[in-house]
């Protein structure tokens, strides 16, 4: 039996200067740029759930925007979460995305004289993330995802002023 109470986790995530992409290339490309976002975004964290198959739990969210969430819970330690953050943080980092089966796939159905598609060099992004661990959610619970999500933003946006492209946790400012 793990001393480890089952822990919340919240990480905010923000493509890093996303408007550039719909100013250089248009919506078309912006949405498909979210979309393979998306995708990676659910890859990374399906590969790194394998490594705690039954002490983590996890789900990506699109919350508007270039703005997404992954929402984590599990009787493992915070570091976990941490570590949850920057594997996402890294599997985005300066790596083509969209790749060139995502862009297949995204872009089937859009035709070609639509749509500008950068070469792929300039198809690399970062994002910056914010993470938020708390305890077990018993009573007060929808005050206290609000909180969280205020908290997860916090850490977010100082991710953002240190220069983008990093994981804040929220209990390190």
């Amino acid at each position: 039996e793990s001393s480890t109470k089952k822990a919340v986790s919240v990480i905010s995530i923000d493509i890093d200067f996303f408007k550039q992409v719909n100013d250089n290339y248009g919506h078309s490309y912006g949405d498909v740029v979210l979309r393979a976002f998306a995708m990676r975004l659910e890859e990374v964290i399906e590969k790194y759930l394998e490594e705690y198959p039954t002490q983590l739990e996890a789900v990506a969210c699109h919350a508007s925007g270039e703005e997404f969430f992954c929402l984590a819970r599990g009787n493992v330690e915070t570091s976990i979460f941490i570590e949850l953050a920057e594997a996402i943080r890294s599997g985005v980092s300066n790596k083509t995305l969209p790749d060139k089966i995502q862009l297949e796939i995204l872009t089937k159905e859009i035709p070609k004289d639509s749509i500008t598609i950068p070469v792929e060099i300039s198809r690399n992004l970062t994002c910056s993330l914010g993470v938020v661990v708390s305890g077990p959610i018993t009573s007060g619970a929808k005050e206290l995802a609000k909180l969280t999500l205020k908290q997860a933003d916090l850490a977010l946006y100082r991710a953002k002023g240190l220069g983008r492209n990093k994981v804040v946790e929220f209990s390190t400012i």
